[in-house]
């Protein structure tokens, strides 16, 4: 079974962010790419989703940092959308 290169992921990730690809993007972040991986000039990938103008991306990408976010608390994301955001006030 080859190892994951997450170094790879990210770059993927953000190559999906400049041309806005929601799918490939929700694909990657599933597969293990940091959202908040910086480039070589400190880019994220919503920094370059936004800088081309791809909102859809940007908001993809924003979701998948706040799910991120959600499961760090051990919360469950269902919880979390079904009783506004309560529990995640309660436990922090």
């Amino acid at each position: 079974m080859p190892q994951l290169n997450y170094q790879d992921l990210n770059a993927q990730l953000r190559e999906a962010a400049r041309l806005g690809d929601c799918h490939k993007i929700r694909l990657l972040v599933m597969g293990g790419a940091n959202v908040d991986d910086r480039d070589e000039d400190g880019w994220t990938a919503f920094n370059i989703a936004t800088a081309a103008g791809h909102s859809e991306a940007a908001t993809t990408l924003l979701a998948a940092r706040q799910l991120s976010y959600i499961r760090q608390l051990g919360v469950d994301a269902q919880d979390f959308y079904e009783n506004d955001n309560r529990k995640v006030r309660k436990a922090a």
